[in-house]
C-alpha cells in the first residue's frame, strides 16, 4: 500500500508543479499579459485600477474614479469626474483584456512616447509588493537596493520588481 500512496504523491507533486509553470510562473504570466498591452496602447490608457473598492481610469479622454476610500484610490494627480458610458465601456475593455489574462492584477500604470507603448507597470496581488514591467530595449534592471527593492530580470522586455512591504 505504501508504495502506491508514494506513486500518487509524486504524481500529485509534478501535476501541481507543471500547473505552476502553467499558470503562475512569471514566463507564462507575462505571456498572457501581451494581450493587455494591445488594449492600453489602443486607448493610450496610463492609468488602470480595477479592485473591489476603487475603479480608477486616466487616458486621453480624462481622469476618472470611482471609490468608497478615493483618498487612496487614485494612482494619478489631479481631480478625477465619475465614469461617463463612454468612459465606463473603455474601462471595461482593459477590464476585460485583465480578466482574460488570470493574472493578479492590481492596476496598471503606463507611459508612451508618440502614442508608443514605452513602459507598463502591472502591479500584482498577492503577498509582497510584485509587479511586471514592460520596458522594451532596457538592457539591464534598475539597480537593487538591498532586499527593499529587488529587480530581475525575465526576457528582452519585462522584468520582475519586488518590494519590501514594510
Amino acid at each position: 500500500m505504501r508504495p502506491r500512496l508514494l506513486v500518487l504523491l509524486v504524481v500529485a507533486m509534478a501535476w501541481g508543479g507543471a500547473e505552476y509553470y502553467r499558470y503562475q510562473h512569471p514566463l507564462a504570466q507575462i505571456a498572457r499579459l501581451r494581450g493587455v498591452l494591445t488594449e492600453l496602447e489602443a486607448l493610450q490608457v496610463t492609468v488602470f485600477r480595477d479592485q473591489d473598492w476603487c475603479e480608477c481610469f486616466e487616458y486621453p479622454g480624462g481622469r476618472f474614479m470611482q471609490s468608497s476610500h478615493e483618498s487612496t484610490c487614485g494612482l494619478f494627480q489631479g481631480k478625477a469626474r465619475p465614469f461617463d458610458p463612454a468612459t465606463r465601456r473603455d474601462f471595461e475593455r482593459i477590464a476585460r483584456a485583465v480578466r482574460g489574462s488570470q493574472v493578479g492584477v492590481l492596476w496598471i500604470t503606463a507611459r508612451y512616447q508618440d502614442r508608443k507603448l514605452i513602459e507598463a507597470e502591472f502591479s500584482l496581488g498577492g503577498w509582497g509588493r510584485r509587479s511586471y514591467v514592460y520596458q522594451p530595449g532596457y538592457g539591464t534592471p534598475p539597480p537593487n537596493m538591498g532586499r527593499e527593492l529587488m529587480h530581475t530580470a525575465l526576457d528582452a522586455e519585462w522584468y520582475q520588481r519586488d518590494e519590501d512591504w514594510n
